[in-house]
């Protein structure tokens, strides 16, 4: 006779988690990551027109009185390169599994 096998719990395999329309299962958890994702999306828009806006006043003003401008343009281009880093890391999660 063949015996089911058992987790540490004692119950068959994947009777211990909460089901997928729980308040802790699954459902939820997709939520939250669409949620963090659709935010990243919104804030990479947002840096990359005001990188646009910036490349346009830059290339409309001669080059000594755009320090200010060079200053923002800095400023944005390391928020962009910090939203590249956590996608890669979102990226990095759902190729290993973490994420869906």
């Amino acid at each position: 006779m063949f015996r089911q096998p058992c987790s540490l719990s004692g119950q068959a395999p994947g009777t211990d988690r909460a089901p997928l329309n729980s308040p802790g299962g699954l459902v939820d958890k997709r939520k939250t990551w669409r949620e963090q994702e659709q935010s990243l999306v919104a804030r990479w828009n947002d840096a990359a027109e005001r990188q646009r806006q910036l490349h346009r006043e830059l290339s409309r003003q001669p080059d000594e009185s755009a320090g200010e401008l060079k200053q923002k343009e800095l400023a944005v281009r390391s928020e962009i390169e910090g939203l590249r880093r956590e996608v890669a890391r979102l990226k990095v999660q759902f190729n290993s599994g973490k994420r869906y």
